[in-house]
């Protein structure tokens, strides 16, 4: 089967937090991994695919967090004690300046890995 990725994805733990974008609630996780294009994070809640979601990414280089808006593309249930579910979140809105950020997070953490 062809890998069907758009983006290179790097397996790091970065803190985050989400909320569904029409929600109150606010929920603190880790990444498993992302991508400029996604994230992968674990969640306590069953997310619907589609659910919209604000998630504030907290890259180690930089003071304030990244700010995306991204949709949940899958939702899956796992074996875990606190966080029941693995869930796949696409990015539909970033902002110039945070693409950026991404960008230059993502490349450090590769050229880390070389090392």
């Amino acid at each position: 089967m062809a890998e069907r990725r758009r983006y290179v994805r790097v397996g790091d733990t970065v803190k985050l937090k989400y909320r569904i974008l029409k929600g109150a609630l606010k929920t603190a996780s880790l990444t498993h991994d992302i991508s400029e294009g996604g994230v992968r994070l674990p969640a306590f809640q069953k997310l619907e695919p589609g659910t919209i979601l604000e998630l504030k990414i907290a890259l180690s280089e930089f003071k304030k967090p990244v700010v995306v808006v991204g949709r949940v593309v899958w939702c899956r249930w796992r074996r875990e004690k606190d966080f029941r579910f693995l869930v796949g979140v696409k990015f539909i809105r970033v902002a110039s300046e945070h693409r950026s950020q991404i960008i230059s997070y993502l490349l450090d953490v590769l050229s880390e890995n070389k090392k």
